[in-house]
């Protein structure tokens, strides 16, 4: 069905757990980290400019390539951009990891990756959730799960960096 997810799982369950993880990633723990994982590279500064550029111009990119394509399956697009933060957080935790191969790429990188899946996963979610036979009261869900997310990915980042110094 055009609706489906995989088997087993509900598209407003695909939905919203996309839409909270990418949301706690991306307003919460990738801004703050970020800086982090390009702060080891001799031009730190531009890596960290490209690593931000790139999410703010593949989100809507990846936006825009859900009117041409229909790829339905969040729980790939979720894991996808999970492992692409999880390259971040890695690399924000042992930025020496990188160092000394000057992979400039890799945290642009990855944020390619994360803000093109998430892009299209977000849109997505409300694209399967319209299908739905109470999609006003879903899309109300989907907007608290993805407010939830962003204030979860606030108080998480906050902890980890400032609090505990765990980055």
């Amino acid at each position: 069905s055009q609706g489906s997810v995989s088997a087993g799982v509900s598209p407003g369950h695909a939905g919203f757990v996309a839409l909270f993880l990418g949301a706690a990633l991306n307003f919460g723990l990738l801004p703050s980290l970020n800086p982090i994982a390009c702060s080891h590279y001799r031009d730190s500064q531009t890596v960290l400019l490209w690593s931000n550029a790139v999410i703010y111009g593949f989100d809507p990119i990846s936006r825009l390539m859900t009117a041409c394509t229909s790829f339905r399956h969040l729980n790939v697009l979720t894991s996808l951009f999970s492992l692409a933060a999880l390259v971040v957080v890695l690399l924000a935790k042992w930025p020496k990891a990188l160092a000394t191969f000057d992979q400039r790429w890799v945290v642009p990188m990855a944020n390619v990756v994360f803000a093109t899946c998430f892009g299209y996963a977000r849109t997505m979610a409300f694209l399967v959730l319209k299908d739905a036979p109470n999609a006003a009261r879903l899309y109300w869900i989907a907007g608290m799960v993805l407010q939830a997310g962003s204030f979860c990915g606030s108080v998480a980042s906050l902890l980890l960096v400032e609090v505990l110094k765990v980055f």
